[in-house]
């Protein structure tokens, strides 16, 4: 009963999502800030955030936070791959590129305000792709694939001394995936006029994790902060079906439909951010990532009675460690309007010898524009991103199918609502 009523909800807060685009820029799993304020200093967020999205962002900073208030956010994606075989051939292109990522925020002072709840209800880690299914990979490499993983995040913030924050939380993860591949039955029947089936992998698991964040005023107008996002795994349970089974697979042991079974490893995230008041109304921030990509060394999948149609029971990724660092800039243009501005590079964690087309991405420069209105306890909040990517070429994949020239675009839109309760 649980899990249905969990099921139903999340089919409810992530309906756009899960036909939303790739990983949106080049961060492994990762999505974008989770906020319309973030998104729009995307390089220097950390030090600074001082709206209820620090709830995740950076829950330290909860406690400077003396009213209660919650917050809305929702970032539009627009993204488009193409691919060109090393082989030549047409231009291929994905499908679906448009998305959307809500996000959801709260803030509540505790116990005369000494202590300060934050939660925040996200979706930190997705990836959706779909290419058609006629792909020349479709039969060796997944054409449509749908991640999402959502994250429920309390926290709690107090002072330390007069110039100091500290903050612990927990986060309740519950993730959803599914993909898809077309099978080759001669490779298992040796007929070669049998046809291609359609092969479906769906399921879905929880994890729980933990976060730690510090804020130290380090002299006036400079900030530190240090957040730490525990590492976590989501094992997958779930369904495995396939189209066209022909008699002579049925006889081999196949079948149209069995168990599903796999799991992914997320990664540890550290970040370190720094601001410093430049003038009277203007604060550059700057943040570095470091994303523990490295545990992400290969996917098992499991199909019950049906292992024999796979070639191995593992996907290789052999992902590495990344980095991302940037700057961001907030401007007091007047009493009630801040414009933003920000820049961030990331690296991406997957190399080239295990790229697939579903998991499409590359290093990338992105650069950011915001602004915020904030009157009588509310607040409006909009900021555009743009990635700056140039076409990455694949060699030397384990898979000679997917080897060719991918090109990508992906921009975002962020929106948000803000009120004091």
């Amino acid at each position: 009963m649980i899990r249905t009523q969990i099921r139903r909800y999340v089919a409810v807060f992530t309906v756009s999502l899960l036909v939303a685009p790739f990983g949106i820029f080049a961060d492994g799993f990762r999505n974008p800030p989770e906020s319309a304020s973030a998104l729009g200093r995307i390089g220097g967020k950390h030090a600074d955030v001082d709206d209820p999205s620090a709830a995740t962002i950076n829950p330290a900073n909860l406690a400077y936070m003396e009213d209660s208030a919650a917050s809305l956010s929702v970032t539009i994606a627009d993204s488009s791959g193409e691919f060109r075989s090393a082989g030549g051939g047409p231009r291929e292109e994905t499908d679906n590129s448009i998305g959307f990522l809500p996000s959801a925020f709260g803030v509540m002072p505790l116990g005369g305000g000494d202590y300060v709840l934050g939660i925040g209800l996200t979706v930190p880690f997705g990836r959706a792709s779909k290419w058609d299914d006629t792909a020349s990979f479709a039969a060796t490499s997944p054409y449509f694939a749908e991640l999402a993983v959502i994250n429920l995040n309390p926290s709690i913030a107090t002072r330390v001394g007069e110039n100091m924050a500290v903050a612990g939380g927990v986060s309740l993860y519950y993730s959803e995936i599914e993909f898809k591949q077309r099978y080759p039955w001669a490779a298992l029947t040796g007929v070669g006029t049998d046809p291609l089936g359609d092969a479906r992998f769906e399921g879905d698991g929880q994890a729980v994790g933990f976060n730690f964040a510090w804020t130290w005023h380090v002299a006036d107008g400079q900030v530190l902060a240090l957040i730490y996002k525990s590492s976590f795994d989501v094992e997958y349970d779930g369904n495995f079906t396939v189209t066209d089974l022909p008699a002579a697979a049925a006889a081999a042991g196949a079948s149209s439909r069995s168990s599903f079974s796999s799991e992914i490893k997320f990664p540890t995230i550290i970040s370190l951010g720094y601001s410093i008041q430049v003038c009277d109304s203007v604060r550059l921030a700057f943040d570095v990532d470091w994303l523990e990509h490295s545990r992400n060394s290969e996917i098992p999948v499991d199909i019950g009675s049906n292992s024999l149609l796979l070639p191995s029971p593992v996907i290789p990724q052999d992902w590495n460690d990344n980095w991302a660092y940037g700057f961001g800039l907030e401007w007091d243009y007047t009493e009630d309007w801040d414009l933003r501005a920000g820049c961030i590079y990331l690296e991406t964690p997957n190399p080239t010898s295990t790229f697939i087309p579903v998991a499409l991405e590359q290093d990338v420069p992105v650069i950011s524009i915001g602004a915020g209105y904030e009157r009588d306890g509310h607040s409006f909040d909009i900021s555009y991103a743009i990635g700056l990517y140039e076409a990455r070429t694949v060699s030397d994949n384990v898979n000679p199918a997917v080897n060719g020239e991918y090109e990508i675009e992906s921009q975002l839109l962020a929106v948000a609502y803000s009120r004091d309760l």
